[in-house]
């Protein structure tokens, strides 16, 4: 997962540096912007991709924590609850990961809109890209640390 962020990271960056250079013309403006949202397809792709392989890697690891439990009476709860616990923190990890990088697939093509503009509106038009990815990606910190609690208190009980 770290890999289509680093190149989220690496893109924005770039981005960024080439604001600097002013506005572009529209047709460079308008084939900048659908080379954005067909890469930011492709990693959101990547992101949505790594969450299922994840979720199906939760669910996999649930599924034989569950036969091992089933074979060992006496830690049934213990092992389950504790599984069930690990399956919500990665399938948390995986939906937060998923939901940041397309926050900044969705960055990447908003700010590559505001190329085509200049001064205050180019300003104003960052300005709104930055604020809804940082909306997002609270957004999406708030729902991973709601579920890590809930995985918690799950564990918990069971200990």
């Amino acid at each position: 997962m770290t890999t289509p962020l680093i190149r989220i990271t690496l893109m924005t960056a770039a981005a960024f540096s080439l604001a600097a250079c002013g506005p572009d013309s529209p047709e460079k403006n308008a084939r900048d912007v659908a080379e954005a949202r067909q890469e930011a397809a492709r990693e959101v792709q990547d992101a949505r991709e790594d969450a299922a392989r994840k979720q199906r890697e939760a669910a996999e690891d649930l599924a034989e924590a569950r036969a091992r439990a089933n074979e060992n009476a006496r830690d049934v709860n213990g092992n389950l609850a504790e599984a069930e616990a690990d399956a919500m923190r990665e399938t948390a990890d995986a939906t937060h990961d998923r939901k940041v990088a397309e926050a900044d697939a969705t960055h990447k093509v908003a700010m590559e809109r505001c190329e085509v503009l200049s001064g205050d509106a180019h300003d104003a038009c960052e300005a709104s890209a930055d604020a809804a990815r940082d909306a997002a990606v609270s957004a999406a910190k708030a729902e991973l640390a709601d579920a890590q609690q809930r995985a918690e208190r799950l564990a918990d009980r069971n200990r």
